[in-house]
Parts: structure tokens; C-alpha cells; sequence
């Protein structure tokens, strides 16, 4: 993939800005580029991860987590706006996490995202395959959250279900964030 002029010029910042209005494959590819390419360099330069974004795929933000998590050189996650879903996800694979003062973050439960019709209500298999999927994604954030945060999971299990919307100061108290700036 060729990266657009704009992509250019942040990458020579070494800054990835995710403001999709929704995490897909083409969001993964785009990280996974930038994340190559430093890669190849002698040394490992600092990359700051700026997110505004509504969330999306639980799969692509899972795989742009492990990414940026696995990324030798220091990464510092930044919310300008908001971070919501998936995105607060992404956030939690940085090093050093951070939030403008009037930016929010949001966690939920994860959806199928996918339309579930009266047919696949009725078809015990089906739904039972569905609920099954969609827990363990959703097994997969409570990990995450939990060992990044240090709050139980039972508390974390509580804000998803809450869908949890957090001003940077309440963000910063739970430890979602380390900085407010």
C-alpha cells in the first residue's frame, strides 16, 4: 500500500492518528504500515498514537492493540476528543497513555455488530454460537482493562456494562489514562 501524502508527513512525526469514524481493516493496514516501516529502522523511534475515534471492529482493534503493543520503541497513546469502544482499547497498548482535559473515553460491552435476525433468535445453535463468540471478545477486554488499569475485573465487568462514559478526570482517578494534558 502507497501512503497517502498526509499519512507521509505524520509518519516522518512518527505520529499515527486514528480518527476513523470506525475501526476496520483498513485502519489495521494503516497501523500495520507505519508500524513496519519504523520497524525497519536501525533504532525504534518514539510513535505517538493520536485517537479520535467512535470505535469499531473488536478483531481489527484487537490485532492494532498487539501491534502497538509489541512495537519496540516507546509508544504514547494521546484522546483528543474521544476514545470510545474499541479505540479506549487501542489506547491501553501504549506505554504512556494521555488525555486532553476535555476529551472523554468510553467502555462498553462489545456488540455482535452484526444484524441478528428473528430466524438466528430462534435457532438455538446459532445464538448460542453468537453469544458465545461475542463472549470471549468481550473476556479479552476485561483482560485488558483489568491488567492495564489494575482494577478487578468484577469492577471492570461493572463500567462495561455501564457503558461507562469518563471525562479525562474520572478517566485519569480509574487509571485508563496516566496523564491528563
Amino acid at each position: 500500500q502507497i501512503m497517502t501524502e498526509i499519512k507521509q508527513q505524520l509518519f516522518d512525526k512518527r505520529l499515527i492518528v486514528i480518527d476513523a469514524s470506525e475501526i476496520n481493516f483498513s485502519t489495521f493496514d494503516y497501523v500495520r504500515e507505519v508500524i513496519g516501516k519504523l520497524s525497519l529502522l536501525d533504532e525504534a523511534p518514539e510513535l505517538a498514537i493520536e485517537i479520535t475515534c467512535n470505535g469499531g471492529s473488536a478483531n481489527h482493534a484487537f490485532w492494532i492493540y498487539d501491534l502497538i503493543r509489541l512495537y519496540k520503541g516507546k509508544t504514547i497513546g494521546r484522546v483528543v476528543g474521544f476514545a470510545k469502544s474499541m479505540a479506549a482499547i487501542i489506547l491501553q497498548a501504549c506505554d504512556h497513555r494521555q488525555i486532553t482535559a476535555h476529551s472523554f473515553l468510553l467502555v462498553h460491552n462489545i456488540t455482535n455488530g452484526q444484524p441478528i435476525t428473528v430466524k438466528d433468535m430462534r435457532n438455538k445453535k446459532k445464538l448460542s454460537s453468537i453469544i458465545k463468540r461475542v463472549s470471549a471478545l468481550d473476556q479479552k477486554k476485561v483482560d485488558i482493562l483489568s491488567t492495564r488499569t489494575g482494577l478487578s475485573p468484577k469492577l471492570i465487568i461493572k463500567l462495561l456494562e455501564e457503558d461507562r462514559d469518563m471525562d479525562a478526570t474520572e478517566a485519569k482517578k480509574l487509571n485508563f489514562v496516566d496523564e491528563i494534558i
